[in-house]
């Protein structure tokens, strides 16, 4: 199930809890500069390296918390650069 040029990344946070990513969770990154609007892709910004839900806006491309019960000011992220560095393909977990 693995295809390509892939990295492991190791979540933190809980900002992807709605759609199955956790706090410790491992996810497979695929390599690529592109992806589509509403793929969760691994980025870089001005603060750092994150997984969010990749998103196009009328001006430009944002980033999409998912996690409802963040307010709506943190749930969508305006970075003034966005460097997108993989596309999430796979979460590993933990058993428990």
């Amino acid at each position: 199930w693995i295809t390509g040029d892939c990295y492991l990344l190791r979540a933190a946070g809980d900002s992807m809890v709605d759609v199955g990513i956790d706090d410790g969770d491992l996810v497979l990154i695929e390599r690529t500069e592109e992806v589509f609007d509403g793929q969760i892709a691994a980025v870089l910004t001005e603060d750092g390296t994150t997984l969010k839900r990749y998103r196009i806006g009328e001006k430009r491309p944002y980033l999409q918390a998912e996690n409802k019960s963040y307010a709506e000011e943190t749930r969508f992220l305006y970075p003034r650069e966005i460097r997108v560095q993989g596309l999430a393909r796979k979460v590993i977990k933990e058993l428990k």
